[in-house]
């Protein structure tokens, strides 16, 4: 063979080689000499740190929300308080009595309701103002709603 057709041949079959390295390696290169080490989960150093991160600023999220507790009571077709006003991040605490009939007070939005109380009777519901907006409270008895026992919870 001619050392034109040998020289030839050579350098198909390295080039050949490169790019059988270069796929199997995904063009990776992993040698080098990376700073962001991967755990025992595969996640980066990096990507810990993004995650402490969010924890961390979850926690402070959890932290500037206030406790509030309202105390309300309800009696026919009406609620004693009909506007609530909290900060997103709040806790909140509804402590609902009724002074006459049959009542309950439920909020879908944040999955919250207390049981259906008779005259006396009380119960609480707790949960975090998660979403800001304008959400409408009301009591789930008979027609009660239809007939104006409603309120606004305003999250700022």
């Amino acid at each position: 063979m001619p050392m034109k057709g040998i020289l030839t041949l050579v350098i198909i079959v390295a080039l050949v080689v490169v790019g059988v390295v270069i796929f199997t390696n995904g063009g990776d290169d992993t040698n080098t000499n990376n700073a962001n080490t991967s755990n025992a989960n595969g996640a980066t150093e990096d990507d810990d740190a993004m995650m402490e991160d969010k924890n961390t600023n979850e926690v402070m999220e959890e932290e500037t929300g206030e406790t509030k507790t309202f105390t309300l009571t309800g009696e026919p077709y009406t609620f004693s308080q009909d506007e609530i006003r909290v900060n997103v991040g709040d806790t909140v605490t509804i402590n609902f009595s009724s002074t006459e009939g049959n009542h309950d007070w439920v909020l879908d939005e944040f999955n919250a309701a207390t049981d259906e109380v008779s005259e006396g009777e009380s119960d609480s519901v707790t949960f975090v103002a998660d979403q800001a907006g304008t959400f409408e409270f009301y009591c789930s008895v008979e027609d009660h709603r239809a007939n104006g026992m409603v309120g606004t919870l305003i999250v700022e």
